[in-house]
């Protein structure tokens, strides 16, 4: 997560301070409302809408940090969709960890 954090924050001092703040928390992650949380979740899940991109022929989905709806048509194809897609979407929660 830090070395996505480096690509994107160029300030030393800013980085200190996440890594501070990351440090901190310990195991427990950082906590939901925090000022860093949503820096944090648009970084991971950054790669999530690029493969969620890649549906978009078909699939249309809304993210809101960490919260995500994923739509598919009313159709046979539309169905069987919503099954794979949350496969796809465990195995990236998998990756992530």
């Amino acid at each position: 997560m830090l070395a996505k954090v480096a690509r994107r924050i160029v300030d030393d001092k800013v980085m200190a301070m996440v890594k501070q703040f990351l440090k901190s928390t310990g195991d427990r992650g950082v906590p939901q409302g925090s000022p860093l949380s949503p820096l944090l979740a648009n970084l991971a899940l950054n790669d999530l809408d690029h493969i969620l991109d890649r549906g978009s022929d078909f699939l249309t989905y809304a993210r809101y940090l960490d919260d995500m709806v994923v739509l598919a048509p009313d159709s046979a194809k539309g169905r069987r969709l919503p099954p794979a897609t949350l496969d796809r979407l465990c195995g990236f929660d998998r990756r992530m960890a």
